[in-house]
């Protein structure tokens, strides 16, 4: 088995990318891959990190805004096997150090019909109150009958994901039955992620919250006490580099 970084990115947004490929070529020890949606991303030396061109069509299930692979789109390019471990990340990130010992190991023991990610908003955060905010087109009570209870569950930022290559497989097939009618429902484009976070609930899987430490992300309500910033060397949680620094305002370039 094996360890894999994937992230993606379509021609427009390639150039913010940069600083964010730069820090996997320079910290990931994994098998790191940018999956160039309708392009073929140059990637200027970074020979740690692998470009592999896909079709634009195969964004078509993501939201149009950002053509979005995050639901598992990514797997018919990705060469690997069922038991690899695939940690799939947006690019607005930093990767601030390399995974340790622990990480390590936790990621090549990942367990079966798990996923690990973070809270989105907070840990009070359910999908009921994430749907209020992506400008929904029908009443809550059509979509609690639509997903059946999955309302009441956490909400989830799924900006970095990880998970078997097999329970991505899992989490893509169930996707794709049901993407076209959830779109239908939102006027905003984190419809996606929304129902990334309902799958889980329909799928029955254990999520795992990442570590503050593992992933600490900008999105949130306020932001948890602990935090560090260490001006010209980067983001700490209770003393600790965190890997990756995603999206924080916090942070004075």
């Amino acid at each position: 088995m094996s360890i894999q970084i994937v992230t993606g990115s379509n021609a427009a947004y390639l150039p913010r990318m940069a600083p964010y490929l730069a820090s996997l070529h320079t910290h990931s020890r994994a098998e790191n891959y940018l999956l160039g949606v309708g392009c073929t991303p140059k990637l200027n030396g970074l020979s740690r990190v692998i470009a592999i061109p896909v079709p634009v069509e195969t964004a078509e299930a993501g939201a149009e805004e950002t053509q979005s692979l995050q639901h598992g789109g990514f797997l018919p390019y990705l060469p690997g096997e069922a038991d690899d471990t695939i940690i799939f990340t947006d690019g607005d990130m930093i990767m601030q150090r390399a995974i340790t010992l622990d990480e390590w190991n936790w990621l090549e023991n990942f367990p079966e019909n798990t996923v690990a990610c973070q809270w989105n908003l907070g840990e009070w955060q359910t999908l009921e109150h994430e749907a209020g905010r992506l400008e929904p087109k029908v009443s809550i009570d059509e979509l609690r009958a639509r997903f059946d209870g999955a309302l009441d569950a956490t909400c989830w930022n799924v900006g970095v994901l990880a998970a078997r290559r097999s329970m991505w497989e899992r989490l893509n097939a169930e996707y794709l039955t049901c993407w076209r009618e959830t779109k239908a429902l939102f006027g905003h484009r984190a419809w996606q992620q929304w129902l990334i976070g309902a799958l889980f609930h329909r799928l029955g899987l254990t999520i795992e919250r990442m570590p503050f430490t593992f992933h600490l992300h900008g999105h949130v309500w306020e932001h948890p006490p602990g935090i560090q910033v260490v001006p010209g060397v980067g983001v700490f949680f209770e003393g600790e580099c965190v890997l990756f620094r995603h999206a924080l305002r916090i942070v004075e370039e």
